[in-house]
């Protein structure tokens, strides 16, 4: 997520991708910043989908809430 603050989005997107395949995509914190990194990146598609990931892996996580607001922003678009 630094490479996504300093506004570095590709470096920022591969580095996550690259987190989210090493773990089978078992991770839904990693899906979750995934999908804030492809939503300022403009792929709303993208950025929807890898959020739905996120919260249908995982009932409690720590960024459930966040994601569920960042689909609810998304959906607002």
């Amino acid at each position: 997520m630094v490479y996504h603050a300093r506004g570095n989005l590709n470096a920022a997107t591969r580095l996550l991708t690259q987190a989210v395949t090493a773990t089978d995509s078992r991770q839904p914190e990693f899906l979750y910043h995934l999908a804030v990194v492809y939503a300022d990146s403009g792929n709303k598609a993208l950025a929807v989908s890898t959020a739905q990931k996120a919260l249908a892996l995982k009932r409690d996580f720590p960024n459930q809430a966040d994601t569920r607001k960042l689909l609810q922003t998304l959906s607002h678009k």
